[in-house]
């Protein structure tokens, strides 16, 4: 969507260290060691030696030692670590919201969200805002495990408060759909004159009448998007794959070459132009995560542009939980990160980008540019020499 792209443009203004006032909950010194971990793997039990030298941190049975831990390893950086402090401090007082309040969002920031999902505050033990946090982290998780009658209830029946109504609107359908309650799933949500709930959920609508064999209805909701000269990259793309589908591929190439005009360097419409002029398959239908994750997408972009990183780091942390195939959010990671300074947290990010995908050479790119310092050329050189060999490569098997 058009805020992912004025997003990443205003990365580079903001530096997210300074962001620790504005964030009391946790700080987004969090953000080093950020590579997401997966909801099934276990994270090794914190022990001195994750956390240097830190006064306290063998005194397991000292709720004030293991306060200091947490909040040295969140200092340092090591959010992984932090949460496990934070939640064993908990444990052992569990009178003392603030704790779970801190092991929730250490854990959410640092990329663990299925962990996050099992600390989230309940009603009375954090404030308002970090419920509702809580709320969306456990139907995202919930959703993401394939979960839809849980997710639905943890979403609860009415929207989210702020500022988190916009997530749960767009989350809504696809916990829905999830669930298997076609009619809340294929009803648009009141955006009242939300301008991106508008747009983002007649795109959900669309994806969702084809999910449920309402094929006119689909093209009815695509063509609303795309008729008045709007060539958002989701909508095209999700226009264009939806007439592959159907197997109209002379419509599909039309529509492709329409948005191009307007936007001829953008990489995924060329590649899904590139993939109908060569008979490529269709790509599949996007599963129910991965639609809930596009959505959330967008207002993690929007909180970016409107200079709010904090919020939209941890909304890229939850698109990341539904689809951790989504490219665009890799990207958007490691830029926030490289904001941040954690070099080395944004290489791992850019490097979840796959050979082939219309991202990846900008990826690449990006990945380059992180190697500055004095001693760094050898390995910028050789990123970019691997580059070259293998486009040399896809060259010559065109040929």
């Amino acid at each position: 969507m058009r805020p992912l792209r004025f997003a990443i443009k205003t990365l580079g203004m903001t530096s997210l260290k300074s962001l620790l006032v504005l964030f009391p909950l946790v700080g987004l010194a969090a953000c080093a060691d950020m590579s997401a971990q997966p909801a099934a793997t276990a994270q090794a039990p914190p022990t001195a030696a994750g956390v240097a030298a830190m006064p306290d941190a063998n005194d397991t049975g000292s709720l004030y030692g293991l306060f200091l831990a947490g909040r040295k390893a969140l200092n340092d950086g090591h959010g992984q670590i932090a949460a496990e402090y934070f939640a064993k401090a908990s444990e052992s007082d569990p009178s003392a919201s603030f704790l779970k309040e801190r092991a929730f969002t250490a854990a959410l920031i640092a990329g663990d969200v299925h962990r996050a999902a099992g600390l989230a505050p309940q009603a009375g033990q954090a404030s308002l805002s970090v419920q509702r946090l809580g709320q969306l982290t456990r139907a995202v998780d919930d959703l993401a495990e394939g979960h839809g009658h849980e997710a639905q209830a943890a979403l609860g029946p009415e929207p989210l408060g702020p500022p988190h109504r916009a997530a749960s609107l767009l989350l809504e359908p696809w916990v829905a759909a999830a669930a298997g309650d076609a009619k809340t799933a294929l009803t648009l949500p009141d955006a009242r004159g939300d301008l991106l709930i508008t747009e983002v959920s007649t795109l959900d609508q669309a994806l969702l009448f084809e999910r449920f064999h309402h094929y006119d209805e689909a093209e009815a909701a695509f063509h609303k998007l795309t008729s008045g000269g709007d060539t958002a990259e989701a909508s095209v793309i999700g226009y264009g794959a939806f007439l592959e589908r159907r197997g109209r591929r002379a419509d599909a190439k039309a529509l492709y070459d329409t948005a191009l005009k307007v936007d001829p360097a953008n990489a995924p419409i060329l590649a899904a132009r590139a993939r109908v002029v060569a008979g490529g398959a269709a790509p599949p239908q996007p599963t129910i995560a991965q639609g809930a994750g596009q959505a959330l997408l967008a207002p993690a972009a929007a909180y970016f542009a409107e200079r709010q990183p904090e919020l939209g780091l941890t909304y890229l942390r939850l698109v990341l939980r539904l689809d951790p195939t989504r490219d665009e959010a890799w990207i958007l990671l490691g830029d926030t990160l490289m904001a941040a300074g954690d070099t080395d947290s944004a290489r791992a990010a850019y490097d979840h980008i796959p050979p082939g995908a219309p991202q990846y050479v900008g990826a690449r790119g990006r990945l380059i540019l992180t190697y500055q310092g004095p001693d760094d050329a050898p390995k910028a050189l050789a990123i970019a020499e691997d580059e070259w060999l293998l486009l040399s490569a896809e060259q010559d098997a065109a040929q």
